[in-house]
């Protein structure tokens, strides 16, 4: 095992002990999220993924809260297939990660509005080329993701809420490679995600 994943596995039961204190709320998070790599040689979101893992909501004040995340988070690009050339090649990047958001929220009104910073311990990485995975060699993907994310989440009751999400790398997930493409920039690869997520919240009021 990652011995990077080690403190992670000691944070996730203080997410449930945590959720049990009347001033903190915590629950489960999971869903769907589309995403790219900057810097591959590929543009656009394609690549479909899943999130899932738990929280804890700190609130500060009637407009102010903490949110602490932790959970799985499969990211990467892809170049999809195309229908009308059925013998195009398809080839793109996976980049798993187990991922701790740390954001502020701000209420207005029925929406809250998250920021802040979210750290990426990679747990697995792959060339897929035709749908056969490989190892990605030198430049060795970064051991770590460090990203800003912002996103506007809205109550769908009593225990649900509905968050869309946008998350940025801001260091190189790996050195620039050169693809054989003009890129945009050679400063390396970067991961962009669009997140569609679902809080449960464990506990009543």
């Amino acid at each position: 095992m990652n011995r990077l994943l080690l403190p992670f596995l000691f944070i996730l039961p203080s997410f449930f002990m945590s959720a049990q204190d009347q001033s903190f709320q915590g629950g489960l998070v999971g869903g769907a999220l589309v995403s790219q790599v900057s810097g591959d040689g590929l543009g656009g979101f394609d690549k479909l993924g899943f999130q899932m893992g738990a929280y804890v909501h700190i609130p500060f004040s009637k407009k102010w809260a903490g949110k602490i995340e932790l959970g799985y988070v499969a990211k990467g690009s892809q170049r999809p297939g195309n229908p009308d050339n059925p013998g195009m090649d398809t080839w793109g990047y996976r980049f798993n990660y187990i991922e701790v958001p740390l954001l502020l929220e701000r209420k207005f009104r029925k929406f809250n509005i998250q920021f802040g910073p979210s750290v990426g311990v990679l747990v697995s990485s792959s060339y897929v080329f035709n749908k056969e995975k490989f190892d990605i060699t030198a430049p060795e993907p970064s051991s770590t993701d460090i990203s800003f994310v912002g996103g506007v989440a809205y109550p769908l009751g009593d225990q649900f809420t509905a968050t869309l999400r946008y998350s940025q790398s801001l260091v190189p997930v790996r050195d620039f490679v050169d693809v054989g493409v003009n890129p945009v920039f050679d400063g390396g690869m970067y991961n962009s995600a669009l997140h569609l997520l679902i809080h449960y919240r464990l506990g009543k009021n």
